[in-house]
């Protein structure tokens, strides 16, 4: 049998009570009128008055007047309503909160503590796990990384001439056809695949700034007068069209020269999908061969090369 009513409403005066004391001790803000409908809501759930039957008058506890069901429920239903609102927009205004299960916030998160951070275990926010981040992070103070930092997408990359020379045709630009990324030819390495050793060129991966370079080598006795000019140019992402040399070099020669040698580098702005390659203009009334190399460190390589520094805004 359901406890009467009288006695539930002493039960939710005792409970106001116990609530108005948690209240100076800040465990919690929640009005105290809203408290009360609350618990008054609970009970009468309780005690079986929210399905009341439509011909059956009760009396309301604040003003002693009878009133309908169908008015004491509307009333019930704002009541539960409010409540709803509320539980929205609870504040928790000191103490800890201890959650022992995964939790989703599906809304904005700010921490206002400035707790500055010295190590791992310190800061406003301490996490004793990895960090996921699906999109941008902003960093106002000093990044510390105590591991390696990789980077997915950043290139670097050193190319080489291997096993053939390749013929420079007299006055005609020639693009050089590095042929190796090979690891086991000593230097060489290719960390993100981003030149193809099919048609010579290096294409960008992400905007941003990259230091490029190249060694050529040609062995040969040119005559006197005769000019090179070696250039790493920039062209549009089908490759067909050139937009800017990048960074050049060119020499002329005297009589009997021979082991020619060009050395070329420069820092440039590049934009994803363009391709970037290394050519050869030179003009000494014959084709000239350019040397190829084995990869190995002292071994008169012909290379290309690339490698991201970062995008600065």
């Amino acid at each position: 049998m359901a406890e009467p009513v009288s006695e539930k409403i002493e039960q939710l005066e005792s409970r106001l009570q116990q609530l108005e004391q948690n209240k100076q001790k800040k465990w919690f803000h929640l009005p105290s009128t809203i408290l009360g409908m609350l618990l008054c809501s609970i009970f009468l759930a309780i005690a079986g008055y929210a399905d009341t039957p439509s011909s059956i008058s009760r009396t309301d506890f604040i003003s002693g007047t009878t009133i309908s069901s169908s008015t004491f429920n509307t009333q019930l239903n704002a009541a539960f309503s409010a409540i709803n609102q509320l539980l929205t927009k609870i504040q928790i205004v000191s103490g800890a909160v201890n959650l022992n299960a995964n939790t989703t916030i599906t809304g904005r998160t700010t921490v206002s503590d400035t707790t500055e951070s010295t190590s791992t275990s310190t800061g406003a926010i301490v996490s004793g796990g990895g960090l996921g981040v699906a999109k941008n992070a902003n960093i106002g103070g000093n990044l510390n990384v105590t591991g390696q930092s990789l980077y997915k997408n950043r290139s670097a990359f050193i190319a080489a001439r291997v096993s053939s020379n390749q013929t420079i045709t007299t006055g005609t630009p020639t693009r050089v056809m590095f042929n190796s990324v090979d690891p086991t030819n000593g230097i060489l390495f290719d960390v993100n695949g981003d030149y193809s050793t099919a048609d010579g060129f290096f294409t960008v991966p992400v905007d941003g700034i990259y230091n490029l370079f190249s060694t050529l080598h040609f062995g040969a006795s040119l005559s006197a007068g005769s000019r090179f000019e070696v250039t790493i140019d920039r062209y549009a992402s089908d490759g067909s069209t050139s937009l800017s040399y990048l960074c050049w070099q060119t020499r002329g020669t005297s009589t009997g020269d021979i082991d020619l040698k060009f050395s070329i580098s420069c820092n440039a702005r590049l934009l994803a999908g363009q391709k970037i390659g290394v050519f050869v203009r030179q003009y000494s009334g014959s084709n000239q061969e350019l040397y190829f190399s084995d990869g190995a460190v002292g071994g008169e390589p012909s290379i290309f090369g690339a490698a991201y520094l970062g995008n600065y805004q």
